[in-house]
């Protein structure tokens, strides 16, 4: 390998290591550790395709960074640039994580309705694009915009949307939010008539080792120590009546949520 090949691979290794990790932050709220990993990818121009909408989009979750933060005045710039790109490109996945950050970048300099202009394109581009975590992100942030604007059955119309979706991926920290906004909306989810009780947490565990997967590896998809994988499970089994994994996994397949 020349020594242009080495450090090429070099760039791409640490791009996309910068941008799983912004991904990983994002989902326990760390907007630090996000300004961490990725303000320094601004000095990276369009190598690589670090500025390629679609390859790897990581601008929006710099500008959510920014805006997390307190330094609002920052996130125009980087997702400017995102946005122009998306759009000469048509890229709707793409254009569906520009104009959620948009509009949020709008509602936090108090363009209320410019934010929610945004978010509903940010909508029609979803319904183009098919990219169902991306929309439910999007309407999470819509119902807690509507929401903070006393839109409440609006915004729980959003949030019931958005829990759907996380519910069905066990995307449990975006989960756990929809739950708040939605209790704060005076909306619980709904959930079948029939007994179990699990809590989100639970529910998520559950789903996981139903499919086979060890305490290990659902700890690594849910951030959890393998020991709070245990202590959930033991209230799992207690709950439902099951005593083992394979009475867990025979429980879902006949009902696709126990709880």
């Amino acid at each position: 390998m020349t020594e242009g090949r080495h450090l090429e691979k070099i760039l791409v290794n640490r791009l996309y290591g910068a941008v799983a990790e912004a991904w990983l932050a994002t989902s326990q709220r760390d907007p630090a550790r996000v300004l961490r990993v990725l303000h320094p990818l601004l000095e990276l121009n369009d190598q690589d395709g670090a500025e390629e909408p679609g390859v790897l989009d990581w601008r929006d979750l710099l500008s959510d960074a920014y805006l997390a933060v307190g330094e609002p005045e920052r996130a125009p710039a980087v997702l400017a640039p995102f946005e122009r790109r998306a759009l000469a490109r048509a890229l709707d996945m793409s254009l569906v994580r520009v104009f959620r950050a948009k509009a949020n970048l709008l509602a936090a300099h108090q363009d209320h309705p410019g934010a929610a202009a945004a978010f509903e394109r940010g909508l029609r581009h979803a319904d183009r694009a098919g990219v169902p975590f991306d929309r439910a992100r999007l309407e999470l942030d819509y119902g807690c915009f509507l929401r903070r604007h006393g839109s409440r059955n609006a915004a729980g119309d959003q949030l019931t949307a958005a829990h759907q979706v996380f519910s069905r991926l066990s995307a449990l920290p975006y989960l756990e939010r929809c739950h708040q906004e939605l209790a704060a909306c005076g909306r619980a989810p709904r959930r079948k008539p029939q007994g179990g009780g699990l809590t989100v947490r639970e529910l998520a565990v559950a789903r996981l080792v139903a499919t086979g997967r060890s305490n290990q590896q659902v700890g690594r998809e849910l951030l959890l120590s393998v020991k709070t994988v245990e202590y959930h499970l033991g209230h799992v089994f207690a709950k439902l009546g099951v005593t083992n994994r394979a009475e867990l996994a025979a429980r879902f397949a006949a009902d696709d949520d126990p709880s």
